[in-house]
């Protein structure tokens, strides 16, 4: 969702492709997207999900206390502004992600309606 929003959406060679075709080029992107990060391990290495920011967790909370990160997560959360809309399900780039998503676990591409 962020590389769509922050690098995608307003991309020269996205806004020169329309219809179908941009349908498949979001779809097609979205699959580099499906391999999941591994958490990294060693001493004195925190891993948080990113979600985790987002709701600003428990969590988060504790990994940052006694930090001033209030004008940092002010200017993180208008520039990602998209995470917080209650329509992200609906929206184009989470339904080409499940695209990608279906077409890489089922091994065939999807079927649009």
């Amino acid at each position: 969702m962020r590389a769509y929003y922050h690098y995608y959406e307003q991309s020269d060679s996205w806004l020169a492709v329309a219809g179908q075709a941009r349908i498949d080029k979001e779809r097609e992107t979205a699959k580099n997207y499906l391999v999941p990060y591994l958490p990294t391990q060693g001493k004195n290495i925190i891993n948080i999900e990113f979600a985790e920011i987002v709701e600003t967790s428990t969590e988060f909370l504790k990994l940052t206390t006694g930090l001033d990160t209030t004008q940092h997560m002010d200017r993180w959360k208008k520039i990602n502004y998209f995470l917080y809309n209650n329509e992200l399900w609906n929206s184009t780039p989470f339904r080409r992600f499940y695209e990608a998503e279906s077409e890489t676990l089922l091994d065939r591409y999807y079927v649009y309606e």
